[in-house]
């Protein structure tokens, strides 16, 4: 129970673009031990937080370059793909 909890506070952490480098640090290291992950697994998991949590963003941004933003959101997803190594 207490270990569910400390790794959902540790992805709510990798998931908020305001936390510092430090706290984002702390939460990859906890992830990594307590979920028994690989540095890879635990990376991809990240990118694919916070690039949710970009794309969530989205919908508070001014709708006047919508286009730009949604191609930006793209290449980001494309580019966490990419670095993840997934298969779609």
């Amino acid at each position: 129970m207490y270990f569910g909890c400390l790794l959902q506070g540790c992805k709510v952490t990798l998931s908020d673009y305001s936390k510092p480098t430090q706290d984002i640090a702390d939460a990859l290291c906890t992830i990594l031990i307590l979920e028994d992950k690989t540095p890879r697994q635990v990376f991809q998991d990240f990118l694919i937080l916070r690039m949710v949590s970009i794309m969530s963003l989205q919908s508070y941004l001014p709708s006047t370059h919508s286009l730009l933003r949604r191609t930006n959101i793209a290449v980001l997803g494309t580019n966490c793909i990419v670095l993840c190594g997934l298969k779609i």
